[in-house]
């Protein structure tokens, strides 16, 4: 089975702060040979923005192929911010679930979140910039997906929006699995 998401990473809300921009990549599950890319960038970065409302507008185009509808793809965002001395400081984490049925989803928000930190870590983030940061954002994202909750503290810094349109070809044999909506 084919599978083809097209769309686009539009742009946030409720982030005040300044320059943002987006480290995306799109995860499949590779243990068991179930997901193989065939075309598209799936690690990519956006513009910066400065300006409010923050529109990247960036595009998504990637086709799979797929033996298995286990594991769905999942968009992880890092949202990013630079002051004037050209810094980046990481505003938060997020992570979208490609729909599994086909069609067109234009309304799809992801919300960014990022570790709260100690009273020592928030004083010195708000007068020197370095905000606490996951050691392996991918794996406690993905973690947190399959368990439904992280083990710390977070705070939530808004949204990311985004437009997919999900289109599948082909069938995964005899699994006895239809992908369409009601």
């Amino acid at each position: 089975m084919d599978v083809h998401i097209i769309g686009e990473i539009k742009g946030t809300s409720g982030i005040t702060l300044p320059n943002l921009s987006c480290h995306f990549k799109v995860l499949v599950d590779t243990t068991n040979d179930g997901w193989i890319r065939k075309e598209g960038e799936n690690d990519n970065y956006t513009q910066i923005c400065a300006e409010e409302p923050i529109t990247w507008s960036h595009p998504l185009d990637l086709s799979f192929s797929t033996t298995s509808v286990e594991a769905w793809p999942l968009v992880y965002l890092e949202v990013w911010t630079q002051n004037e001395l050209k810094r980046n400081d990481i505003v938060g984490y997020g992570i979208c679930p490609v729909p599994s049925v086909p069609g067109e989803y234009e309304d799809l928000d992801a919300v960014i979140w990022r570790p709260y930190g100690s009273p020592c870590e928030r004083l010195r983030a708000t007068f020197l910039g370095g905000w606490p940061q996951l050691l392996d954002p991918e794996a406690v994202l993905l973690g947190a997906t399959a368990a439904g909750s992280v083990d710390f503290k977070t705070e939530t810094m808004g949204r990311v929006h985004l437009s997919l349109h999900v289109m599948v070809h082909g069938d995964i044999g005899n699994q006895g699995i239809i992908l369409a909506r009601e």
